[in-house]
């Protein structure tokens, strides 16, 4: 399922705002933030320079979030140690992917940003 328009547009102006404000630019060589939009999941990775591969960028996913078009909410993911994603069953969905992106700033538990 794809996201309905207004969704995606919310999305991409509020990670698009992150990714651009989060890292000063004397920083950006060596960290930077990007997302992935695929069907009605999106991916918050952060990204650092490979230590072993020059030139090479490597990918670190921070949080993922779930659109379910059913309740019209949105959920937020924090991932295992073992790649596995698990639910914040601390922050219960919500229907603005703002308020979901709030939680995962906010950083409450350490399960995002450590």
């Amino acid at each position: 399922m794809v996201l309905p328009p207004d969704q995606r547009k919310q999305v991409e102006r509020l990670l698009g705002e992150f990714c651009e404000n989060r890292v000063p630019p004397q920083h950006r060589a060596k960290l930077r933030y990007g997302y992935l939009i695929r069907g009605s999941s999106v991916t918050l990775s952060e990204f650092r320079p490979s230590l072993t591969r020059p030139g090479v960028w490597t990918e670190c996913a921070v949080a993922k979030f779930s659109f379910d078009p059913a309740t019209s909410q949105w959920s937020v993911f924090w991932q295992r140690a073992n790649g596995k994603w698990q639910f914040s069953d601390w922050r219960r969905p919500a229907k603005r992917f703002g308020t979901v992106l709030a939680e995962v700033l906010r950083d409450s538990y350490g399960a995002f940003f450590g």
